[in-house]
């Protein structure tokens, strides 16, 4: 009798260390699905909504810029091959127009889809389309600070000259423009949410 009660305690025994033993392994199997939960949670960056909306912009920019040179291109070469055939003019110079006409359009079309490169980039929280961003501002705002010093400049020349001009009305129209970019600049440069966005 004896001797089947220990056995009875050892089987007991046994069974408990492997129920210890399987609740382990559940909770380190809980503890690392818990812990790729939340690697794949900081993985998706949370982009500011403010960062949406640029990206938005941006892509509608460069569908503009793509669809406007290709109907410059659609139109330019309309316009050449029916001039040429109306008025005779040498195929070799209508060559080079073409030519000119081309270049002007594959340069369109690499900013265009520079342009969207940078709007996915923005949309994704990628630091270089932030970075990129922000350069291009800063030399619009350049630009066009030197635009409109030298649109006043011309203006009151021609005022004091006694003539008329659009100058002052010209330079005006332009500080919109200044606004939005230095806006735009200030938000991604000191915005504390964009930069952990953008980390």
């Amino acid at each position: 009798m004896k001797g089947g009660v220990k056995m009875f305690e050892k089987l007991m025994k046994r069974m408990r260390k492997k129920m210890r033993g399987k609740k382990r392994m559940g909770k380190k199997g809980q503890i690392a699905v818990a812990t790729q939960g939340v690697a794949t949670a900081e993985g998706k960056k949370q982009v500011p909504t403010g960062i949406k909306i640029l990206s938005i912009l941006t892509y509608i920019g460069a569908f503009l810029i793509i669809i406007g040179g290709l109907a410059f291109l659609a139109i330019s070469l309309i316009w050449g091959v029916s001039r040429a055939s109306s008025e005779g003019i040498v195929f070799s110079g209508l060559g080079i127009g073409i030519g000119l006409i081309i270049g002007g359009v594959i340069f369109l079309l690499a900013i265009g889809m520079l342009e969207f490169l940078v709007a996915r980039g923005l949309w994704k929280g990628k630091n270089w389309a932030r970075i990129f961003t922000i350069v291009v501002q800063c030399i619009g705002i350049l630009v066009g600070l030197a635009q409109l010093f030298f649109s006043i400049i011309f203006a009151t020349l021609l005022a004091a000259l006694g003539i008329e001009s659009m100058g002052f009305v010209s330079a005006i129209s332009g500080i919109p423009a200044l606004v939005i970019s230095a806006l735009i600049t200030a938000y991604l440069l000191f915005s504390k949410k964009v930069k952990e966005a953008f980390k």
